[in-house]
């Protein structure tokens, strides 16, 4: 189970509301894993303003990835039994076309997925 935390940018959008979503943080037996996940807490920010949804994770190698809020057609949200307890999962988000990009390991994605959809 790979979980971690990220470093959010907080973002003002058009309505004057603040969003913070962060990545959740589990724990994690091997100390090899905990490195990698706090490694990944700090190369991580996810986004929402009110004109697109932006992802970015990595430090030496990067993906990037932006959906604007007008090409998004649904925002699914996928959680195990620890997830739910844990209050983290996974949030999908499925654009017009073929367009689909999976965010992994997300802290209250519920939250996150009814930002978006509010929007």
């Amino acid at each position: 189970m790979q979980n971690s935390s990220a470093r959010i940018k907080k973002v003002t959008g058009s309505d004057g509301d603040r969003h913070d979503h962060r990545r959740g943080f589990g724990a994690d037996p091997c100390r090899s894993r905990l490195v990698g996940t706090l490694d990944n807490r700090r190369t991580t920010e996810i986004v929402v303003t009110d004109r697109r949804v932006i992802y970015v994770h990595g430090f030496v190698q990067r993906q990037s990835i932006e959906v604007h809020m007008n090409q998004i057609e649904s925002v699914d949200v996928d959680q195990s039994l620890f997830g739910r307890l844990l209050n983290y999962g996974d949030v999908t988000i499925r654009g017009t076309g073929t367009s689909y990009e999976p965010l992994r390991a997300v802290d209250r994605p519920i939250a996150l997925r009814n930002e978006i959809t509010a929007r």
